[in-house]
């Protein structure tokens, strides 16, 4: 139990289990969206990115695309006409997007930081 407090031994879970979801994803997918994918998945659940993976093609999104496309179907699943077909059911969809977006927007800061350093 006291392991469970220790950040170090959270840190490897988390990033374990980020692996892990990565890894449900088709290779062919873009890695970058392999990952976001993967994000959106530890936030909400494997289900969810399931569901919204097939309800963005069934509104003639690209179900391999997460910005503009999945991310936008992952929303539609806090409503109930889109949760109530959906396997997994309700999703707070806003929140795993907005997850994404900002682990992205940190991310393209970092690199925009290193880039000016160096």
């Amino acid at each position: 139990f006291t392991r469970l407090k220790d950040p170090e031994t959270g840190i490897h879970a988390g990033v374990k289990y980020l692996y892990q979801m990565l890894d449900r994803f088709d290779p062919s997918i873009p890695m970058d969206v392999r990952i976001h994918f993967a994000l959106a998945s530890y936030n909400a659940g494997y289900g969810h990115v399931l569901d919204a993976r097939r309800l963005a093609s069934k509104m003639g999104w690209d179900r391999n695309q997460w910005f503009g496309h999945v991310e936008r179907a992952i929303q539609l699943l806090a409503k109930p006409q889109y949760y109530q077909r959906a396997r997994y059911g309700y999703c707070r969809g806003g929140e795993p997007a907005q997850y994404v977006r900002n682990i992205q927007n940190l991310y393209e800061a970092y690199v925009e930081t290193l880039n000016a350093a160096g």
